[in-house]
């Protein structure tokens, strides 16, 4: 075998040779492919044959590999170790060693990045690089359709890379409760009986959101589950510092405007809306723009 003939080889590169440097090596097996007669497998005797060393590798080593090596299945040294990127968009690295059957054994990627953007129907990661990226960040499932539809198409049929970022499922609706409350309204025929949990009615207007998105035809989106009704400019801040880190230039980004967007009766801004606004303005990118 290869494996076999080329570890006795390295064997007696490292043992020496005796006083009349003569070295016989055995062989597994002899030229009509029979057993040899020169003892077990890849041994290294002196020409006196006062001294024998045994070194050959544990025979299931060697059979794992000569194994791979006659399957044409080897896929590096054994042994070897490497470092190699992994992850989304090859954001990690990975510490990786060959095993003796001649196949990568890989560690846990360690390090990836997980927060690029994702194809809206394939769920796989967007990489890069991104045209000219344009961002928007909806509070709720919804807001991205009122609020930016028009100005998203337009960035699309520009040519820009355009993504959707979407802080919460929604799951707070007042609509879930009107759903179930037995009244009526004059665009839906009968009575409202629909009892939905929380996280039914969160499901469906992702569903929506994402349909929404896809006729749309934008690049890709990332989904976020921060609280419905009590978002956080800090939670916002932590997707807009992501998109300000990977800029690759021509970025710009797109939210609610804040006490400018009321949605409260009384002239209150949501505090959702609100929170996307102020995560914008407090990272002190330059450009930003606010829609109501």
């Amino acid at each position: 075998m290869v494996w076999r003939f080329l570890m006795t080889l390295m064997a007696v590169a490292g043992a020496g040779c005796s006083q009349s440097g003569n070295v016989l090596l055995s062989s597994d097996r002899s030229d009509d492919g029979n057993a040899a007669d020169h003892g077990s497998d890849a041994q290294t005797r002196e020409a006196d044959g006062s001294r024998m060393f045994d070194t050959s590798p544990d025979s299931a080593d060697l059979t794992q590999r000569d194994s791979a090596a006659d399957a044409g299945a080897c896929d590096c040294i054994p042994g070897a170790v490497e470092t190699v990127a992994c992850g989304a968009c090859n954001s990690g690295t990975q510490t990786r060693e060959c095993a003796n059957d001649c196949t990568w054994s890989a560690n846990v990627c360690q390090g990836e990045d997980v927060g690029y953007p994702v194809d809206i129907v394939s769920d796989d990661y967007i990489c890069p690089p991104y045209s000219t990226p344009a961002v928007f960040f909806a509070p709720h499932p919804d807001d991205e359709t009122i609020g930016y539809a028009a100005t998203i198409f337009d960035h699309v049929a520009a040519g820009r890379s355009v993504f959707v970022e979407l802080m919460t499922h929604g799951r707070a609706t007042g609509v879930r409760t009107t759903l179930g409350d037995g009244g009526s309204d004059p665009w839906h025929p009968g009575a409202h009986t629909y009892t939905l949990t929380p996280d039914q009615i969160g499901d469906a207007r992702i569903a929506e959101f994402k349909q929404a998105m896809a006729s749309l035809g934008v690049t890709g989106i990332k989904i976020s589950d921060f609280g419905d009704g009590n978002l956080t400019a800090a939670e916002v801040g932590q997707r807009v510092s992501w998109w300000i880190a990977h800029d690759p230039g021509g970025l710009s980004l797109k939210g609610t405007a804040g006490a400018q967007d009321p949605r409260i009766a009384g002239g209150t801004a949501h505090p959702d809306h609100q929170a996307v606004w102020d995560a914008l303005v407090g990272s002190g990118f330059g450009d930003l723009r606010g829609w109501l």
